[in-house]
């Protein structure tokens, strides 16, 4: 909707007023008095009460489950064991969330006809090299005799050459990771594949007429099929699950050359814009670019996410202010709440540690990937546990309890993230695979896990420190939109940028740009609780 700018910064006795003159006689004044005596009283008391969402609202920020009918995939992989489990766990999720399906995971050697009964298709990931060939045979005649598809991906197709009905030619680089410089091409998308391992490609397709949708292209020149698309085959020839590689888009080329078979969604790009580190410190009375950011992105029908620190600590670890005495945010909240959603951004955004020495909220750690060593499982989860609960508490008091968490700078431990996961429906960042916060996958869908959803994948925010930061955003929203039909990614932005010289028009420039993208801003509760 639009709204005019300023309108929300009006004030509850503004509005008292407003009414009071409305109003005639004995009557007037007795509403004047009631409603004086209920006035707001300012920020930094404990009785600020902002009215809560209606309950229909809050109660839609829940997954919408799977129906009992939903369709099954069979994922067979070659090894299922613990030291590739994240890689698994990441393609299983991607396509569960992706295609709305179940997915049955099984390894290639517990692999029993019977369990071809009612899946949409079989996916083969050979992450190993296959033990057993001929129980891959068997189940791509089986998968055949069912009259589904075969979807592959990886290096080891040569066992299953002839019941797959392919001729594959093996390359000197194939069942070796990618050289540098090497790419993959889609869709007009060159994605780096550095490390990516390469398998055998197609040569000829002795079933139906067969077609590469997309070519890896080596440092030397060489170009081979990297996808290869058929009625009922996919034939993906690398494997970029590899947690020892930088976030690449190479699984979303994945799911959607999978969609060549499984069907594509109707186009609808979106970004879910998230105002990060909002504070009572940066934007207290005295601060302009709150107002000034959430007014624009008001005017220009921006939902909002708010992405709140709820207490504010000083490098020294002294608790300075809370949301509380951020009145312009508290007013934005209580004047449109249906154009806002309140996010829990930890509770400080900091804790007494020495790797946090020098440190204030919003740049300081709340929580570390090496919590569960150094703390003990039990004393990671009750140290989580306690201080989201005091930051939700706080929220509570000015606002309505938040229903989505964001951990400061998406770490976790994996123990802390499966106590998060039971805390909040929805987490606003993409679920941790691995050990390491920079080896993720860029996920731009929504990855559900159980009843818990995680956002999908940041394309970026605006730094101060790098004025070419807008279109490297931009770049990434581009190239999602060219791979995949629906993308969604998170962009977020702190209010402060729009004060540093220089970079006033960054916002401006990034909302347009998302927009000429064909991208809309899209409301994460709403969008998860909608059936697709």
């Amino acid at each position: 909707m639009a709204v005019a700018k300023s309108h929300w910064h009006r004030t509850v006795g503004e509005r008292v007023l407003r009414l009071i003159g409305l109003l005639v006689g004995l009557v007037v004044l007795l509403l004047a008095i009631t409603l004086a005596s209920q006035e707001v009283p300012a920020a930094s008391t404990d009785t600020i009460r902002i009215r809560p969402l209606p309950t229909a609202h809050e109660a839609s920020c829940a997954i919408a489950p799977l129906p009992a009918t939903a369709d099954r995939l069979l994922l067979v992989v070659a090894d299922n064991n613990e030291s590739v489990f994240p890689q698994i766990v990441a393609l299983e999720e991607a396509l569960s969330s992706y295609f709305n399906l179940r997915v049955q995971r099984v390894a290639a050697a517990d692999y029993q006809p019977a369990l071809l009964e009612n899946v949409r298709a079989s996916v083969v990931y050979a992450n190993a090299v296959f033990k057993d060939d001929e129980r891959i045979g068997e189940l791509v005649n089986d998968t055949w005799r069912h009259e589904l598809p075969v979807l592959w991906l990886g290096p080891g197709a040569y066992v299953a050459e002839a019941e797959l009905d392919i001729v594959l030619k093996t390359d000197p680089s194939a069942f070796e990771s990618a050289p540098k410089g090497t790419i993959v091409e889609y869709n007009g998308v060159s994605i780096s594949a550095t490390g990516f391992l390469l398998g055998e490609t197609i040569s000829e397709s002795t079933g139906s007429p067969a077609r590469a949708v997309a070519t890896v292209r080596l440092p030397n020149g060489t170009a081979m099929p990297a996808i290869t698309v058929r009625d009922d085959f996919v034939h993906v020839s690398f494997d970029p699950l590899d947690p020892d590689l930088p976030p690449n888009l190479a699984l979303a080329v994945v799911i959607d050359a999978f969609a060549e078979v499984l069907g594509s969604p109707t186009p609808d790009p979106r970004v879910l814009f998230r105002l990060e580190d909002l504070n009572g410190h940066d934007y207290g009375e005295t601060d302009t670019s709150f107002a000034k950011t959430a007014n624009y992105l008001l005017s220009e029908n921006v939902f909002l996410h708010l992405a709140i620190i709820p207490e504010w600590v000083d490098a020294q670890g002294n608790v300075q202010e809370n949301i509380g005495s951020a009145r312009k945010i508290l007013d934005l909240i209580k004047a449109y709440p249906e154009s806002v959603s309140l996010i829990q951004h930890g509770y400080q955004h900091f804790r007494p540690e020495a790797r946090n020495t020098g440190l204030r909220s919003g740049q300081a750690f709340e929580f570390f990937l090496d919590d569960d060593r150094t703390l003990g499982i039990e004393k990671a989860q009750e140290l989580l546990r306690q201080r989201l609960a005091a930051g939700s508490d706080l929220i509570e008091r000015y606002a309505w309890r938040p229903h989505i968490f964001e951990a400061p700078h998406y770490l976790m431990s994996p123990s802390q993230q499966a106590l998060a996961e039971e805390l909040y429906p929805v987490i606003h960042h993409q679920p941790l695979f691995y050990a390491s916060k920079s080896s993720q996958f860029l996920l731009p869908w929504y990855t559900k896990r159980s009843a818990v959803v995680y956002a999908p994948s940041s394309a970026g925010f605006v730094d101060v420190l790098k004025p070419n930061s807008v279109s490297k955003i931009l770049r990434v929203l581009e190239q999602g939109a060219r791979i995949l039909p629906d993308p969604v990614f998170v962009v977020f932005f702190h209010p402060f940028v729009t004060e540093y010289v220089g970079r006033e028009t960054d916002l401006e420039k990034l909302i347009s740009g998302i927009k000429e993208l064909g991208y809309r801003f899209a409301n994460t509760c709403e969008d998860i609780s909608r059936p697709r």
